[in-house]
């Protein structure tokens, strides 16, 4: 695989392009298919978010290590932050002693957390890679599964905060991230690099869904 596409290709366009097959991969996942078309419970979505509680604390607990760094630390935006939002979520769906009854990790969550942790502490921009998958595809994706979700399962504001991103123009947040990663100092070698942990990141997330999928599907 490489990144050359064109000399007047920016990075940002570059990283959607090689990632396109991946990406794909993961929203035509089965049970993102069943789950968004309301085929699926209530329980099924609380297991989902479940799953992403751990991913996003392990984001934003990493992201307090990378903040330092020069490069990964320019990416980060407390605007984006979802944690809190899924806790709201989880209480609103399932009440407040919901982390007593918090659905176990499937074994691609365990495996895309400790990937998460362990890849920042040879190269801290591939925590960019995780970032950009994730709160990237919330602002963009997340939208449509927000609406979706409503429309199917009748769910409230209240339930779909992840969804939700107060005082954020995800048109503009977009734009400047986008400006950002054509503007990292990072080498054709590392460049390559941020394209492979991209698509690492959405393997895991497909891996994901299909553990989720044996469960429910």
């Amino acid at each position: 695989m490489s990144t050359t596409k064109s000399v007047a290709d920016p990075f940002s366009e570059v990283l959607r392009q090689e990632t396109l097959d991946a990406h794909r991969a993961a929203e035509r996942a089965p049970f993102v298919g069943a789950l968004m078309g309301g085929q699926l419970g209530g329980e099924a979505y609380v297991d989902f978010l479940a799953q992403l509680y751990r991913v996003y604390t392990a984001l934003e607990e990493c992201a307090e290590i990378v903040a330092e760094d020069p490069i990964a630390g320019d990416f980060l935006d407390a605007r984006l932050l979802r944690v809190s939002a899924i806790e709201a979520d989880m209480e609103a769906l399932v009440g407040h002693r919901w982390r007593a009854v918090l659905p176990s990790a499937v074994a691609s969550t365990t495996a895309y957390v400790e990937r998460i942790w362990t890849a920042p502490q040879e190269w801290p921009s591939a925590f960019v890679a995780h970032h950009y998958v994730r709160y990237m595809g919330d602002l963009s994706g997340g939208q449509i599964i927000a609406r979706m979700l409503a429309t199917n399962y009748g769910f409230g504001p209240d339930k779909l905060s992840m969804y939700h991103f107060a005082d954020v123009k995800g048109p503009v947040v977009k734009a400047t991230y986008r400006d950002r990663l054509d503007r990292a100092p990072w080498s054709e070698d590392e460049r390559q690099r941020m394209v492979e942990e991209s698509i690492f990141a959405y393997e895991f997330n497909a891996r994901i869904f299909d553990d989720l999928g044996a469960r429910y599907l």
